[in-house]
């Protein structure tokens, strides 16, 4: 057999031929097997291997991980501005570098790019149903969707810059494979019917007898420190960065004329989420006034904590018989009462801390159920909401002075406890007690 001039050989006491070829990383020859027993095929299998060296797809295939995708990913966001020349907020970033670093965990940041085709996605899936939460509960889709979301994203943009070569809707699982049952723009924000309102408060317990036991009266403090979070969050359209943040001194309160009150809502996803939130309707106005009179909070902050507040909201829902609901339910839930009180999209938009009203169009406009339409054509016949009694300044108090015994209630304790709050068509009203 002729001495070839490639730089091929055989070790001794293997079948295969080896080959000399150069290593793109580093530019160094590294020996590779080239599964070849014939000299011939061996030189056919290295040419092969240097013709795709030079090409940009086999370079990426061999070199480009999944840690670099995400990465690079995960750099553009940071660096992007929105339409108004803002950057990204710090929450969104945290979201992107949260869902990123669960699919490197599960894949694996070494994993090369040009690995993660169909069976990878089928893989993921797989492991990430089994998982657990930290409450104990199982992954839903709608988390694992989000997660491909932003992978499908990243290996999108690097497709776009030559990195990443395989076809997205080939790898990515579509609708009728793998749907996570949740769309707002479809389907609707979730959001609690003033019914399901109603029904929580008149699941609280009752407050405990003088002589009643230590943890009696800590169970009761807390169930209703629970119940204070939903009525603030509902009352302020408050996201849960905003509850953690409230102080009673963001509340200026009225409690001869609620409907002149308003709260200082902080929120830090962007410039609008710092906002001041009228109480212009009576809803508002009697949740609100339930949250200063229940709110935990003996310092600066209404809320110290918030751990566990989505199992406490779980409990609570399950004990009133209605659809357990989360934090980011409570503004939805004003969104939705005020779109279906016929005020304009604009307007609730600010309200919510967006930049305009075509979030609320897309995520809150619909009027699904016909109770909802039937607020809002009775709202612009006769008009639901007040504007505070005219003619007269008053002091707002701090809301602490709100507990004192000589101040009556705007959400009477045992009405609600006993009947709950009847939502008429105007509004909430609490029923008289005669026993």
């Amino acid at each position: 057999m002729a001495r070839s001039t490639e730089p091929i050989f055989k070790r001794p006491g293997r079948p295969f031929y080896y080959a000399w070829v150069p290593d793109p990383r580093t530019g160094s020859s590294v020996r590779k097997s080239t599964g070849c027993r014939t000299q011939g095929d061996a030189i056919a299998w290295r040419r092969r291997y240097l013709k795709a060296d030079q090409d940009p797809a086999g370079e990426a295939a061999r070199t480009v991980a999944l840690r670099d995708v995400l990465n690079d990913f995960l750099e553009s966001r940071a660096a992007h501005t929105k339409m108004n020349g803002r950057p990204l907020s710090k929450d969104t970033l945290a979201f992107y570098q949260a869902k990123a670093s669960m699919v490197a965990a599960v894949l694996g940041e070494e994993t090369l790019a040009s690995k993660v085709d169909a069976a990878a996605i089928d893989s993921y899936l797989k492991a990430r149903r089994s998982d657990m939460t930290q409450r104990g509960e199982r992954v839903t889709d709608h988390t694992i969707s989000k997660e491909l979301t932003v992978l499908r994203s990243a290996l999108q943009r690097a497709k776009r810059l030559g990195r990443w070569f395989g076809d997205l809707d080939a790898v990515f699982p579509s609708t009728s494979d793998f749907a996570p049952g949740y769309d707002p723009r479809k389907g609707g924000a979730k959001a609690l019917s003033r019914e399901a309102v109603a029904r929580l408060f008149a699941a609280a317990p009752r407050e405990p007898a003088p002589d009643a036991s230590a943890f009696e009266r800590e169970t009761y403090r807390r169930i209703m420190g629970r119940l204070a979070v939903v009525a603030f969050g509902i009352a302020c359209a408050a996201e849960f960065a905003a509850l953690n943040r409230a102080r009673w001194s963001d509340v200026s309160w009225y409690p001869d004329d609620p409907g002149r009150s308003v709260v200082h809502v902080r929120g830090t996803k962007n410039e609008h989420r710092d906002r001041l939130v009228p109480i212009a309707t009576l809803e508002q106005a009697l949740l609100l006034d339930f949250a200063l009179r229940h709110a935990p909070g003996a310092g600066e902050t209404m809320f110290p904590t918030l751990g566990n507040i989505r199992r406490d909201m779980h409990l609570a829902a399950d004990r009133a018989g209605v659809k357990r609901f989360s934090p980011h339910t409570l503004r939805h839930t004003l969104g939705k009462w005020l779109r279906a009180g016929g005020v304009d999209s604009a307007t609730t938009g600010a309200l919510l801390g967006h930049a305009d009203g075509r979030m609320v169009e897309r995520t809150y406009g619909r009027l699904d159920d016909p109770e909802d339409a039937r607020s809002a054509i009775t709202a612009q016949l006769l008009g639901r909401f007040w504007g505070g009694k005219s003619g007269e300044s008053g002091t707002p108090r701090h809301p602490r002075q709100n507990a004192g015994a000589s101040e009556a209630a705007i959400f009477a304790t045992d009405p609600v406890r006993r009947g709950g709050i009847e939502p008429p068509t105007r509004g909430f009203s609490v029923p008289c007690s005669t026993d």
